[in-house]
């Protein structure tokens, strides 16, 4: 009831124009916000996603420059450790 009395309030004093121009606005304010959120949540999802591949590799490099010999055995081993390393670590920074 309170939407139509002001929607008649509106088309009676012809504001029809001043509020499509205000909403306008408000959506394009809006439209900004969204396409920096998405923006930020596509950077989040990037570093995600690299961080621990990034991470394995680091790890095997740092092994093999401290003199290391990378036997199948070792590389396996240490792959299936950061499986299992990735999961808690997922879980960590949830509330």
């Amino acid at each position: 009831m309170a939407d139509e009395v002001l929607g008649m309030f509106i088309k009676f004093f012809v504001w029809e124009e001043k509020w499509i121009v205000k909403a306008i606005k408000q959506r394009m304010v809006e439209m900004k916000w969204l396409a920096k959120t998405h923006n930020i949540n596509m950077l989040y999802s990037l570093v995600w996603n690299i961080v621990p591949n990034s991470i394995f590799i680091l790890s095997f490099l740092t092994y093999i420059l401290l003199g290391n010999k990378l036997t199948v055995s070792t590389a396996f081993t240490a792959i299936k450790f950061f499986d299992m390393l990735k999961m808690p670590l997922n879980i960590l920074p949830l509330p």
